[in-house]
């Protein structure tokens, strides 16, 4: 299940995308923001905090919380693209910290031996 996790997302995403491109939903574009935000938190709730849900979980809450916030004009478009550069950064360090455990690693059995 953890690795379907993005690609069903990018599914679902594109999807809603599609629909309110074609003129089937009238106004998809909160609702789009608020669908990533509960994506990257669905993410972290079913994998829990590991090397790749660190990063996954939170980029997509903060596009959602961008998109949400550009769109209701509560943020200049100006101001994403270097905060997002400004939370993946943060993201990476946090996913190298050595108390975050490895992706592979479903049950953590204590230090690994490195």
């Amino acid at each position: 299940m953890r690795k379907m996790t993005l690609p069903i997302v990018l599914i679902v995403v594109g999807a809603l995308w599609l629909t309110h491109a074609l003129g089937f939903i009238p106004d998809l574009r909160s609702v789009g923001g608020l669908a990533l935000v509960f994506a990257g938190i669905a993410v972290l709730v079913s994998e829990g905090i590991n090397k790749a849900s660190v990063v996954t979980g939170p980029m997509l809450i903060f596009c959602g919380a961008a998109w949400y916030a550009v769109e209701q004009g509560l943020v200049a478009r100006v101001v994403v693209a270097p905060s997002f550069l400004i939370v993946l950064g943060l993201c990476l360090l946090a996913s190298r910290l050595p108390s975050v455990r490895a992706a592979s690693d479903r049950r953590s059995q204590g230090p690994s031996s490195s």
